[in-house]
């Protein structure tokens, strides 16, 4: 398959900067179809690592992320999947010249269900501070987190079916918490 896509360099991203790595290191990531170089990415030493969790935490704990009401960081998470699909046959292209895998596969597999995990997320963010999401007339749904930063759903009603035991417990990831 040719290379149709010509990717700029890829950098970091650090504190909402994009940059090269501080000790100007790069590595090439290779197309394994015919092992031609795609394009350099910056490879990030321990000072760029360090000052991007250092960026992190300021921005998770100070930033305009933490001041957010979960139902607007929900917003946020919904426009990525949204992101991924609009620009589906471009990010298809990318995933299958850098790991060998078929359009098909990363088409209409991975990144469609990359964008659907996004958008159960941004469904997640607003539901997760023990709210009450109506299911139906005769039953409800609580969301409640635990110290694990698990979180598990708690249906009343007269269908339990939904809540078996383990079926519904995920990770939430700390974006969404």
């Amino acid at each position: 398959m040719p290379q149709t896509v010509a990717p700029e360099p890829g950098r970091l991203l650090i504190d909402g900067q994009w940059a090269d790595a501080r000790s100007g290191k790069s590595f090439a990531t290779i197309n394994p179809s015919d092992e031609s170089v795609i394009t350099q990415i910056a490879e990030a030493g321990e000072e760029d690592v360090d000052a991007a969790v250092t960026a992190a935490r300021k921005a998770l704990e100070s930033g305009p992320w933490a001041k957010m009401p979960a139902a607007e960081r929900g917003k946020i998470l919904w426009r990525m999947g949204e992101l991924i699909l609009e620009r589906l046959a471009h990010l298809s292209l990318l995933e299958t010249l850098d790991t060998g895998k078929t359009l098909f596969d990363s088409g209409k597999i991975e990144l469609p269900m990359a964008a659907q995990i996004f958008q159960f997320y941004a469904g997640a963010a607003s539901k997760i501070a023990g709210r009450t999401p109506p299911v139906a007339p005769t039953r409800s749904c609580s969301l409640s987190r635990n110290p694990s930063a698990s979180w598990r759903p708690s249906c009343l009603g007269t269908s339990r079916s939904c809540c078996r035991r383990g079926r519904w417990r995920r990770r939430l990831p700390p974006v969404a918490a």
